[in-house]
């Protein structure tokens, strides 16, 4: 793919953000995906980006994935550790959206109800 995408998907590795990259390759839409490792999980925070680079190969889309260290900019800013890897991703977003004039595409399910209402 030469071209760069105009969508970038938000995929955790997820059902939801999965689901939602099989859909817009099954549709020919020309996407790229966008992978956080926060390294809150130990080893199995990088099965996850492991698996997301396989997915993206596997689709044949443009990957991205931005490691962050959460735990310790929770500290410095003093927040608890989901609202640090909330802020850290939506900032490294912003920052993808401003420099490419993209649109990040972001799955949710159901009971995600803070995500869900920004």
């Amino acid at each position: 793919m030469d071209e760069k995408p105009k969508y970038w998907v938000a995929c955790s590795g997820g059902v939801d953000s999965v689901v939602l990259c099989h859909l817009l390759h099954e549709q020919g839409i020309r996407f790229g995906i966008l992978h956080c490792n926060f390294h809150l999980r130990e080893a199995a925070s990088n099965v996850d980006e492991a698996f997301v680079r396989e997915l993206a190969k596997k689709l044949e889309a443009p990957i991205r994935v931005k490691e962050f260290q959460t735990e310790e900019y929770a500290v410095e800013h003093g927040f608890n550790t989901q609202l640090a890897a909330r802020e850290l991703r939506y900032n490294w977003f912003d920052e993808v959206i401003e420099s490419e004039a993209v649109t990040i595409l972001i799955a949710q399910h159901f009971d995600d109800q803070m995500e869900t209402f920004f």
